[in-house]
């Protein structure tokens, strides 16, 4: 399953990973599938385009058979990258942005 969003300029693409986990038990050794999400985020720079993708998982430190959580999960830590993104690309001394993605404009008055 693959959800895009929009937030702050950017195109976040979270895929749901299925994954096969072994579950060993003393009476029973198994499989169960779990999920994990895969993040991807683009945007247009007026310098270029620029994007980076990664994987998030297990949510909590458990794995998690819920679509819903695991695309919850790729959202939120999607969402945490571009706020970290545009915290790096800073403030000018004229409250401008150094860069940012074209569908925000040349200038994003802060």
């Amino acid at each position: 399953m693959e959800k895009t969003y929009r937030y702050r300029g950017f195109d976040i693409v979270v895929n749901s990973l299925r994954a096969t986990v072994a579950v060993a038990r003393r009476d029973d050794a198994s499989s169960q599938y779990a999920y994990m999400a895969g993040v991807t985020l683009k945007a247009r720079l007026s310098g270029g385009e620029w994007s980076t993708a990664f994987r998030i998982g297990p949510i909590s430190g458990r794995l998690s058979a819920d679509l819903r959580e695991v695309l919850a999960a790729g959202f939120a830590a999607g969402t945490q990258v571009v706020d970290d993104v545009m915290s790096v690309m800073g403030v000018m001394g004229d409250g401008h942005m150094r860069a940012v993605p074209e569908s925000m404009g040349t200038h994003l008055s802060i």
